[in-house]
Parts: C-alpha cells; sequence; structure tokens
C-alpha cells in the first residue's frame, strides 16, 4: 500500500476523483436493486413507515423521570421471562440504557408521539449526513484537489451510509446508534486535528450512553492521548453522577441488574447477538430461542474465548507494528479498536454494526487513496464488497431466516438456518482480518520508505 511513483503520481489526483464516483454510482445501483420489491419495507421514514419502538421505550423513561417512576420497571419485567417471542412482540421495548439518555430526550416530551419519532427521525438523516462528512475529514488524503476530494469522498460515504442494513434499521426501530456514530466521528477528527481536550466531549457522553464503548479508552492510552483519556473518564463519571443524582440512586441496583441480563444468559441466544458468544449459544442450545439455556459443551464454550484470543491478538500485532510515529496510520488503528471490541463483547446487536461504518471508511479512504498497482484495485475490491456485503437488506433475512415459525406455530428456527444466524458476525470478522492485513502493509511500506 506504497504510494506509486513516475507517471502514476502525475494521474493519481483527478484518477482517485473518478474511482470514488465508480463505488459511488455502484453503490447506489445495488442499494435500488436491495430494497425493491417486498425488501422496501425495510426503509425507514420518509421512504417507508414510522416505526421508532425503541424511541418509544426511551421517551416512556424519559416521561418516568418526570413523574419520578421507575424507568427500570419494565426491563425488569422482561428479564424475569426471556424469550425470543415476548421480544419480537413487543410493541415498546425495554429502557437498559443508563439516566442521561432518558434525561437528554426529556425536551422530545413537548411533542405527540408520532410527530416526536418524526423529529427523531429527521434529525438521525442528518446526523448521518455529518458523520459522513465527519470521517471525509478526517481521512482525506493529501490531494491538490481538496475540495473535489472531500465532495467526491463525502458522496460515496453517505451513499454508502444512508443504503446500509444497519443503519436503516436503527432509522426503523430508532435506536441510538446513529447518534453515536456522529460522535464518535467527531472524536475521532477531533484527535486527529490534535484538539485533546475537545476530543474526550463526545467520546464521553457515547460513553455515558454506552459504556460498552469505554473499549475505545484503550485506543487513546496506546495513543498517549492521556489528556483526551482523562477528559472523556472524568466526564463520562460526572455524567453517570449527574443522572443518577437526577433520577435517584435507589435505581442503581435495577440499572445494574437489567445489564447483567443483557449480557448473559438466555438474551444472549437471540439473533440480534452477532458476536461469537450468541452464535456459539444458538449452535449448542436446545430450543434456541425461547427455553433457557441448555449446558453447552466445554469445547464449543472455548470458541468465543479463542475468537477473541485471536482478535485481540490481531490488534495488539497491527497495533506494536505500527507504532512508529512517522506512518502512524491512525484511522486504520481506531477502526481496528472498533472491530476488537465487537468481536471480544458477548453481545454485538446488529444495530451496533452502525458503528462499522467508520472501520469500512477508513480502509475505503486508505486503500482508494494510494491506487498504483494490480494489488491495490484487488484490495480495494475485496472491501468494497465487504461494505456491500454488510449493507445488502437481505442478509439480515438470514440472520432472522424462519423467525416466523416461532411466532405463529410455537416452533423454533429451523436448526439448519442457525449457521445462516451468524451472517453479520462473518462480515465483521472479515472486516477485522482486513483492517490488520492492511495496517500491516501500511507499516511495511513506511518501513521500505524509511530504508529507502
Amino acid at each position: 500500500m506504497e504510494a506509486g511513483t513516475g507517471s502514476c503520481q502525475r494521474i493519481v489526483p483527478r484518477f482517485h476523483l473518478y474511482v470514488r464516483g465508480v463505488l459511488g454510482l455502484m453503490t447506489l445501483l445495488v442499494g435500488i436493486y436491495g430494497y425493491r420489491g417486498s425488501q422496501a419495507k425495510k426503509l425507514a421514514f420518509p421512504l417507508g413507515e414510522i416505526g421508532g419502538r425503541d424511541f418509544r421505550e426511551v421517551l416512556r423513561a424519559a416521561e418516568d423521570v418526570e413523574s419520578h417512576n421507575n424507568l427500570y420497571v419494565y426491563a425488569l419485567e422482561f428479564a424475569e421471562s426471556v424469550d425470543f417471542r415476548t421480544f419480537v412482540t413487543y410493541q415498546i421495548g425495554s429502557y437498559p440504557y443508563p439516566p442521561l439518555l432518558a434525561l437528554l430526550a426529556r425536551p422530545f416530551l413537548s411533542f405527540e408521539i408520532e410527530g416526536a419519532i418524526i423529529l427523531w427521525t429527521g434529525l438521525n438523516h442528518g446526523l448521518l449526513l455529518i458523520s459522513a462528512l465527519l470521517l471525509s475529514l478526517a481521512f482525506k488524503g493529501t490531494s491538490k484537489l481538496e475540495v473535489y476530494d472531500l465532495i467526491s469522498r463525502s458522496i460515496l460515504f453517505f451513499l454508502l451510509f444512508f443504503f446500509y442494513r444497519p443503519v436503516q434499521l436503527v432509522l426503523q426501530i430508532g435506536q441510538v446508534d446513529i447518534v453515536i456514530l456522529c460522535f464518535l466521528s467527531l472524536a475521532f477528527l477531533l484527535h486527529r486535528r490534535g484538539y485533546d481536550a475537545a476530543a474526550g466531549i463526545p467520546l464521553a457522553l457515547v460513553i455515558s450512553i454506552k459504556p460498552m464503548l469505554g473499549f475505545i479508552l484503550v485506543f487513546l492510552a496506546w495513543e498517549r492521548r492521556w489528556k483526551t483519556l482523562v477528559v472523556s473518564v472524568g466526564l463520562a463519571a460526572v455524567l453517570a453522577v449527574w443522572g443518577f443524582e437526577v433520577v435517584g440512586w435507589q435505581y442503581l441496583g435495577d440499572y445494574l441488574q437489567v445489564n447483567r441480563t443483557w449480557a448473559s444468559g438466555a438474551f444472549l441466544a437471540f439473533p440480534v447477538n452477532q458476536s461469537p458468544t450468541g452464535l456459539v449459544t444458538r449452535a449448542f442450545t436446545a430450543n434456541t430461542y425461547c427455553q433457557p439455556i441448555a449446558v453447552i459443551p466445554g469445547l464449543a464454550k472455548l470458541i468465543p474465548i479463542v475468537a477473541g484470543m485471536i482478535a485481540l491478538g490481531l490488534w495488539l500485532l497491527a497495533m506494536l507494528l505500527s507504532s512508529e510515529k512517522h506512518c502512524p496510520a491512525p484511522g486504520l488503528k481506531f477502526g481496528l479498536t472498533m472491530t476488537t471490541m465487537m468481536l471480544i463483547s458477548p453481545l454485538t446487536e446488529d444495530n451496533h454494526f452502525v458503528w462499522a461504518l467508520i472501520p469500512i471508511a477508513a480502509l475505503l479512504s486508505a486503500v482508494s487513496d494510494e491506487l498504483c498497482s494490480l494489488g491495490d484495485f484487488l484490495v480495494l475490491t475485496l472491501i468494497f464488497v465487504l461494505a456491500l456485503y454488510l449493507g445488502y437488506p437481505a442478509i439480515s433475512d438470514k440472520i432472522y431466516a424462519g423467525h416466523e415459525a416461532l411466532l405463529y406455530q410455537g416452533e423454533l428456527v429451523p436448526s439448519s438456518n442457525v449457521w445462516f444466524s451468524g451472517a453479520y458476525l462473518y462480515g465483521l470478522s472479515l472486516l477485522h482480518m482486513c483492517l490488520a492485513g492492511c495496517l500491516l502493509l501500511h507499516n511495511a511500506a513506511c518501513a521500505r520508505k524509511s530504508a529507502d
């Protein structure tokens, strides 16, 4: 992945614009084809129906805060009887987040419920566009055609982001993952521009809403960005204390119990869980979705552990070999940290794959900025096909294949379809390997450049 020389250098700047234009057009065509016919129902408002199931839970939690009620009461009821039938038929889900999100959602209570959902969906569409622009700025190359470079990169990212199936899923159910994507993109852009203290502010908000994203702090520690680390940890702690101070510290135990339920037990078997733990639990559990988990064989329990160790090992190897200050490749390292977090977590839900847009954008930018050989084109093709695979709407059908039988006939998802239920996990694993491989190639190219 070393920049070319000679005539290649002279044509590269404008050539990159043409490549991104072709990729953007292909994304548009695949998106139109993927959401054709019956698949169009997977599009969110304004192209599809208004859903907002999960945002309704946030609004209900905000109402509980206003009326001084326990915002975790419905989540505790679900924890007492965790089954897939209840999960997929809930009109309004359970609130598993820290109190901060409910507090931030209180302004939406001034609107009618459907109006609040429309406003929330519109806000998320805007944040999606902002995320594409922020990542374009963070990953922009050194081309002399900077304005055109930024425009072409932003258009490609936005098209890819918009048609990406997990994004449409989040828009439909009203999750907070696009907000998190935007804050992570802002944090990384500020990090790249050297605004260390400012980068800690959006990162603190992210961690306060989704504590599992605290794993990103490992990246900051590795990069020795101590100011960002201190600001993000300190502000996240302040926000957590403020949240429980407002709603009442007596609900801290309920919050911890709800999250123990989400991170263990029967919930891990649901097809929303795209972690190695989820796939193994489904594969080795009788009566997969609606009965207590069977005793999983000891060797099977080792599979998620081994997968996590491999993911961490690749992360460590790539980070160690790319630690040279003259060749940092921060986008690839940040993206690799994201995929590592998703692979080692016991619960990585399908909507969390919105976050994978950051490593995808980092990969596409890093490879497309250095196109000079057939090998570069092959790598770019692999990464682009992988991005389309993760975003293709029919993939989610594979994950949930057969669950209608459970709903209407009291039967299980056919055992022959269990391996399909890890469709996003397979793409995530390949994305992780591509990130590590490109980072190692990048480091090798830097080493050769230094030797010359």
